[in-house]
């Protein structure tokens, strides 16, 4: 067991290592490893690990090198070529925002195929698995694709993207291929879902059954990576247990036939979910521990974990990158190693009574807190943040989530035979569903249930957290752990993490935090306990980044929420901000009274209890020590005009932010309102070069601009404007290049 988990470490790291090596390196270092071998060779019995170790890496990088020569660059030949296409279709396809996107084989006729993904109008909508098609493509690289990590498209077996020009041909095979009876079972199985349930449990009974997470919703995705509640959508060793736990019910007996039916209908799951390495480690394990009871032997966990680890890296070098399979080994491993001795050790401690009741909850809640502490850096390292309720909400959901997966299984095959019936069994499993739904948005919704590793005191906690567990489980494993102490010092420190977080904003005179929201503006002003949120809309779910942004600091409500105008880079995000936080007033241009964008502002202010309040005059609120003076609109001239503009002062610190309003309308403001000398500029209309005048910069003087963009197509920010800011001698921070923003102003005496 040992050697083999040497021997698959070695090789994962080895694979890890040539990602972010030149090409020709991971060759010299094999060959390098390779000639240590007759020296390690006379050292085998002492030395055996190590001689195991220097082999991993020499496989590792040998195999990588061979793959990435022999597979990966010829597919990279292609890159900016127009060719003649023709390809096989390996997936059902996937609406776009400008067409459809397939999942194809393909490449030059009479030449070698690779895995890509091919890009084609709406109305090739009815491709399907094992359709052949022709037609002319232009071929790009995967990699600057946004919303892609570096090299995570490889990690998954794509290595080019084409584009469909002109004619397209279409030759659909007679009969099923039996290779692609997977994908089509889980369609079949997704149109299902969608007869039987509704709009808001059918996303999540397709994600339960089929793997398929692109009709959750924005604000689902959020809800479950801020309750720990991720790995329920994500196909993994959950969704095998159940159904390893189902079929054993549908198939008892420990018979060869029954054993290796349940093997396969395990792996034909794996397959029909997406093929995603979690599955496949998952169905892997199950499988040899069935053959491990047909065989009367006892299943070595670690071992088969090592084995599948080697097998997937065999299969994808490259997959080593690949998130899902780095959560899915990690979660793996913090359940052997940590979940399951902390299990036992718990379940000693209570009365045989006690252990037949707390079985259930006692087992979830030690695996996930196993799982968590291993995954646990991994989430803080892609995504930035960690979910602190996750122990808890897993603990509750469990058996929602099982309900929901066996009752979903179950009404999709019942509905096929008898639809009433089945119908019938929707309705039931749609409330376990419901209630899982309803429980991940209310976790979501508590003040600090996930925190950024950004801030420095979370991240001092996180640091102190796991020294402490360090030394815990040395002592535990040397018999001489206590409970108390290391929890009560976790617990301070923690409590410590988030004062300090929390007045590290709250403290100040007047903040200003340009929440990366892309393209778009989502600005939250803050003095003591006074808050209020400039806008909330953008490209990267703006109300979600907000919501997530005030939760982290504990704010739970909004004094005020002003909306420079309607567009929807300005306010897409509202719904999913007033979701999550209770906002006291909306503020609000009194223009476009017949737009329907003004009318859904109002219906979500209705719906949610919020005051409307219009800006027809200048208008001053009180905010905390500071003050702020809202322009009213100040011309016609276009959308982008009649929005509001908002002063903020503080003493003799003070900073504007105008909207979307062009170069005629901050004449307009400069005529009508007089302005101070600038601290701060927020640059109106994303750095268009339409805004940000030399007039305002000369009469306002601003020493430093800050401008709420992402990527776009408009040039935002544009080279003009860039350059009209160094002229003025004004130091410029961008969201797009920075992440958030924070500024400051300095505390001044009465």
């Amino acid at each position: 067991m040992r050697k083999l988990l040497i021997l698959s470490s070695a090789f994962a790291a080895a694979c890890l290592l040539s990602l972010f090596l030149p090409q020709t390196l991971p060759l010299w270092l094999g060959v390098s490893a390779l000639l240590l071998f007759p020296c390690l060779l006379r050292w085998a019995r002492s030395q055996a690990r190590l001689l195991w170790l220097t082999f991993g890496f020499c496989f590792g990088f040998l195999w990588f090198f061979l793959y990435h020569t022999v597979l990966y660059l010829p597919s990279q030949q292609l890159v900016n070529q127009t060719i003649r296409f023709e390809a096989v279709v390996t997936q059902y396809p996937v609406q776009t925002e400008y067409g459809i996107s397939v999942s194809v084989r393909g490449g030059e006729p009479n030449g070698r195929s690779f895995p890509m993904r091919l890009y084609l109008d709406s109305q090739w909508n009815t491709l399907r698995p094992g359709d052949r098609i022709a037609t002319i493509a232009y071929c790009t690289s995967p990699e600057p694709v946004p919303g892609e990590r570096t090299g995570s498209l490889r990690s998954k077996g794509l290595y080019l993207f084409a584009r469909a020009y002109g004619t397209v041909t279409l030759d659909r095979p007679k009969h099923i291929p039996l290779r692609y009876a997977p994908a089509y079972v889980a369609d079949w199985i997704r149109g299902q879902i969608l007869t039987l349930y509704d709009e808001d449990t059918a996303p999540l009974l397709l994600a339960l059954l089929t793997g398929r997470q692109t009709e959750l919703s924005a604000q689902d995705r959020s809800d479950f990576s801020r309750s720990g509640l991720s790995h329920v959508v994500a196909v993994s060793s959950m969704h095998i247990s159940f159904l390893a736990g189902y079929l054993g019910l549908l198939f008892p007996g420990t018979n060869k036939k029954t054993i290796f039916l349940q093997i396969g209908l395990i792996f034909f799951f794996a397959a029909m979910t997406g093929n995603c390495p979690g599955a496949w480690r998952a169905a892997f394990l199950c499988s040899t521990a069935l053959l491990a009871s047909l065989l009367g032997r006892r299943s070595d966990a670690l071992t088969s974990l090592s084995v599948a680890l080697l097998l997937l890296l065999l299969c994808n070098p490259f997959s080593v990158a690949n998130i899902g399979l780095q959560f899915s080994f990690a979660a793996t491993l913090g359940i052997f190693l940590l979940g399951q001795p902390l299990h036992r050790s718990l379940r000693k401690t209570l009365p045989e009574r006690g252990r037949r009741l707390l079985a259930l909850p006692l087992s979830v809640f030690t695996l996930s807190l196993g799982a968590m502490v291993f995954t646990t850096p991994l989430t803080a390292l892609y995504f930035g943040q960690v979910s602190l309720i996750a122990p808890l909400s897993n603990l509750l959901t469990n058996v929602l989530v099982f309900a929901s997966f066996l009752g979903g299984l179950l009404s999709v095959l019942v509905a096929a035979l008898f639809a009433p019936l089945g119908a019938l069994l929707a309705a039931l499993t749609a409330l376990p569903a419901r209630l899982f739904l309803f429980l991940a948005h209310a976790f979501a919704s508590l003040p600090f249930a996930s925190v950024t590793v950004h801030s420095f005191y979370y991240l001092c906690f996180f640091t102190v957290l796991y020294a402490v567990l360090l030394l815990w489980i040395y002592a535990w494993y040397q018999n001489q752990a206590r409970v108390l102490v290391p929890l009560c010092s976790l617990c301070l420190t923690f409590c410590l993490s988030l004062l300090l977080t929390n007045l590290s904003l709250m403290t100040k005179p007047l903040t200003l935090s340009a929440i990366d929201v892309g393209q778009g503006q989502s600005i939250l002003l803050t003095s003591g306990a006074y808050r209020a949120l400039v806008d909330c809309g953008g490209s990267n779910n703006a109300g979600v980044a907000a919501a997530n942004y005030l939760q982290d600091f504990g704010i739970g409500r909004l004094d005020l929420l002003v909306l420079t105008h309607y567009h929807a880079d300005h306010t897409n995000g509202l719904f999913e901000l007033l979701s999550r936080v209770a906002v006291s007033c909306i503020v609000l241009p009194d223009s476009e009274a017949d737009s329907p964008d003004r009318k859904a502002v109002e219906a979500l202010a209705q719906q949610y209890h919020c005051q409307l309040l219009y800006i027809q005059t200048e208008t001053k609120i009180p905010f905390g020590k500071a003050q702020l003076r809202l322009f009213p609109p100040l011309s016609q001239a276009g959308d982008n005009e009649v929005g509001l503009s908002l002063l903020a002062t503080y003493a003799t610190w003070d900073a504007l932010l105008t909207g979307d309003m062009s170069e005629d309308t901050e004449r307009l403001l400069l005529h009508s309102y007089a302005l101070p000398e600038l601290e701060l500029l927020v640059l109106g209309h994303h750095g268009s070069h339409y805004a940000t005048s030399k007039e305002l910069l000369a009469a306002t003087k601003p020493e430093r601009a800050l401008v709420s963009v992402g990527k776009n197509t408009y040039g935002h920010p544009a080279p003009d404007t860039l350059s009209r800011l160094q002229e003025a001698g004004t130091i410029l921070y961008r969201t797009d290049t920075m992440g958030t923003v924070t500024v400051f102003a300095p505390e001044m005496e009465d």
